[in-house]
């Protein structure tokens, strides 16, 4: 494989959302683990992906925004 690529972990909170008529709940953000290849990383957020090829194609990817994120590090392999 040509090149090295980033892998990452990110702590972020995701939203939540009801169906149906019910009464109003306090929402409680849902804290999510995700792994994944760094796509992209700008002032908006990042994207994580779960492959990336040779010739730098990429399938499944996450955008997380930046003011989801609690924690993001690199993972040596």
């Amino acid at each position: 494989m040509k090149g090295k690529f980033p892998v990452v972990y990110v702590e972020w909170d995701d939203s939540e959302s009801t169906y149906g008529w019910r009464a109003p709940e306090t929402p409680k953000p849902a804290a999510i683990r995700s792994i994944g290849v760094l796509a992209n990383k700008d002032k908006n957020g990042v994207i994580i992906s779960t492959s990336k090829t040779e010739y730098g194609k990429y399938v499944n990817q996450l955008w997380i925004p930046r003011s989801a994120i609690r924690k993001m590090k690199n993972i040596k392999l």
